[in-house]
């Protein structure tokens, strides 16, 4: 028997047995399993009934719950009717007793109210004054701006001409006082040379004659081309120096209407700054003004209901208001026959 056990121990599993059952015998059970609890539902009648009756009430509560929401919606249109009513019998001076109390509230709070509107239509024209006045005096600087910068065009035209002849006239006095320098330095070698020449007794007459004659060129040459550019060096630096004192000049001429420039830039910003911060001033009062005009409002609103139920119980005479019974009515009807439908449901 332990023989047989120990044979079945070492027995290597298959593959694909590893980890428990395989998938699909889960998923089979698993079907099984729910067709029973389905069978069992088909057979059990009560339970049938309990869920039915789940529904049911499930169903009712959202018919229910819509329908309050249409009743909301009904009683605030119907609010909303009284509201005009009322308005509208103030606005047409629309009076019957016993409204003298609630008519002075009204009136006194429409007449703060048309104070706080007028605020506000000062307040606006000062803005727009403020406006015009800065884009004028903008419109101005601008003006003024371009002035000078159409004055700087001319000297910026003669500077760049001036420039470039600059640039043709300082590189030949660069050129005379190199070329002037080398003709000293060679000037000074050759008559070096000659008197060494002269002095050596080595040489014989002859070649000491054709070695003079050639050094004797060589710095009759250097003296012809120092005396040249001697002639045109005093000139042509004369013509530098010009050029360059006309370029100052005319420097200072355009800085001048650069810093013009600059000055009105800087009037300009001082304006726009000036100009926003009083905007924003009369901005903040005008926000706490319609703030004003806001609680009036809030506070007028159900004073204009009250009324317009007081004159809709009354029902007083006046084309006016025969198109806003009419719609009370309906909502009044509409209300009656939500109201109905919910209870039904109860």
């Amino acid at each position: 028997m332990k023989d047989i056990l120990s044979y079945f121990s070492i027995q290597t599993p298959q593959p694909g047995t590893e980890g428990g059952l395989p998938y699909w015998i889960f998923w089979f059970l698993l079907s099984i399993i729910l067709l029973l609890i389905i069978f069992i539902f088909l057979r059990d009648k009560k339970m049938r009934q309990r869920l039915n009756q789940f529904l049911f009430r499930t169903k009712q509560k959202l018919v229910r719950l819509r329908l309050q929401k249409n009743l909301n919606s009904e009683k605030r249109k119907k609010t909303g009717f009284f509201h005009d009513i009322g308005k509208t019998s103030n606005e047409k001076k629309i009076r019957f007793p016993g409204d003298e109390k609630l008519v002075k509230k009204i009136n006194g709070l429409e007449k703060k109210k048309t104070d706080w509107k007028k605020e506000i239509q000062t307040i606006n024209s000062k803005i727009d004054k403020l406006k015009v006045n800065f884009e004028k005096t903008a419109l101005e600087l601008d003006t003024e701006k371009a002035g000078y910068e159409e004055g700087k065009k001319q000297p910026s035209l003669e500077k760049n001409k001036i420039k470039e002849e600059l640039s043709e006239v300082e590189p030949i006095v660069r050129t005379f006082h190199k070329d002037l320098k080398k003709i000293k330095k060679d000037l000074s070698s050759a008559e070096k040379s000659l008197e060494e020449l002269s002095n050596n007794e080595k040489k014989g007459v002859e070649e000491k004659v054709v070695k003079e004659k050639e050094l004797n060129n060589t710095i009759k040459k250097l003296q012809d081309r120092k005396n040249t550019i001697d002639k045109k060096l005093p000139g042509t630096r004369q013509k530098m120096e010009k050029l360059t004192e006309q370029q100052i000049e005319i420097q200072k001429i355009i800085l001048g209407f650069n810093d013009k420039v600059k000055d009105v830039v800087e009037r300009k910003k001082q304006k726009s700054q000036q100009y926003h911060k009083e905007v924003k001033e009369w901005e903040k009062n005008r926000e706490k003004i319609q703030d004003h005009v806001k609680d009036i409002d809030n506070r007028i609103s159900p004073l204009f209901q009250e009324l317009g139920e007081l004159i809709d119980k009354s029902r007083i005479d006046n084309k006016d208001l025969s198109l806003l019974y009419i719609q009370v009515d309906r909502a009044n009807k509409r209300i009656s026959d939500l109201e109905k439908q919910i209870k039904e449901l109860e």
